[in-house]
């Protein structure tokens, strides 16, 4: 069974709501301490990459937490394996694509 883990929200990342006579393209205000982020983002760094989802409250705050979603991790395949598996599979009737 799959642990549920703790929300984890961005230190020095803050996302608010448009005021009020702002055009309707713009969806939000997001401020950054830079200090307090950049620690934030080494501390959860995956490959380059850290993901973070835009979230609205039950109350209608918005706010932003880490993604922590990883895939599964598969057997890859390589080359030579999969050239191996086609090989062995004969075409034959249908199967021809002329």
């Amino acid at each position: 069974m799959e642990e549920k883990k703790d929300a984890v929200f961005p230190d020095g990342f803050i996302v608010k709501r448009p005021g009020e006579n702002v055009p309707d393209f713009v969806k939000g205000k997001i401020s950054v301490k830079v200090d307090e982020f950049k620690k934030f983002l080494d501390a959860h760094e995956s490959n380059g990459w850290v993901n973070m989802d835009l979230k609205v409250s039950q109350k209608g705050v918005l706010y932003t937490q880490l993604n922590t979603w990883k895939p599964k991790t598969e057997t890859p395949v390589n080359d030579n394996q999969a050239q191996a598996e086609y090989n062995e599979q004969p075409i034959q009737g249908e199967d021809v694509p002329w």
